[in-house]
């Protein structure tokens, strides 16, 4: 009997209607663990877009990547943190960024690529407030928070 994979893009077909992009944002912080030297994952350079320049604003990059890697391909997109660690940051300042890009009708949600000891009670609690006020006209929420939490391998000689 085969076993059926749902994979993202054909949840966000099934939720949104349309297939959804995702849209770079750099807040232009450096990870807090670079004073410690990094690690294995610190080479921001190898997944960061040529559309992103340092010194754009967080709206002028999304203006760019949306020309850029979307392409008219996608209408909707997600506002992509992948970028060093996106939640160092004071967490007034985040939520204030957050709210902004989900004020934009096409911008979904969030992704935010960040390390587990740098998400904050204080940001986890409102994040699911945040998203709630940006509500469709039927009611339901617009706006989708996922966090992926990167960590290090238990053994860093083996990678295991």
């Amino acid at each position: 009997m085969p076993v059926e994979i749902r994979t993202f893009s054909h949840h966000c077909r099934s939720k949104y209607g349309e297939g959804v992009g995702k849209v770079p944002v750099d807040t232009g912080l450096i990870c807090p663990n670079r004073k410690n030297g990094g690690c294995i994952y610190c080479r921001a350079a190898s997944f960061t877009p040529s559309c992103l320049e340092k010194g754009d604003s967080v709206a002028i990059q999304v203006e760019k990547a949306k020309g850029f890697l979307l392409k008219g391909r996608f209408k909707k997109y997600f506002s992509y943190f992948q970028q060093e660690t996106c939640t160092a940051a004071p967490v007034e300042e985040l939520l204030h960024l957050f709210n902004g890009l989900l004020a934009d009708s096409d911008c979904v949600g969030l992704i935010l690529s960040t390390r587990p000891d740098a998400v904050h009670d204080e940001l986890l609690e409102p994040l699911p407030q945040s998203r709630n006020e940006q509500m469709n006209s039927d009611g339901r929420s617009k706006s989708y928070v996922h966090v992926f939490y990167g960590s290090r391998p238990t053994y860093v000689a083996t990678g295991l």
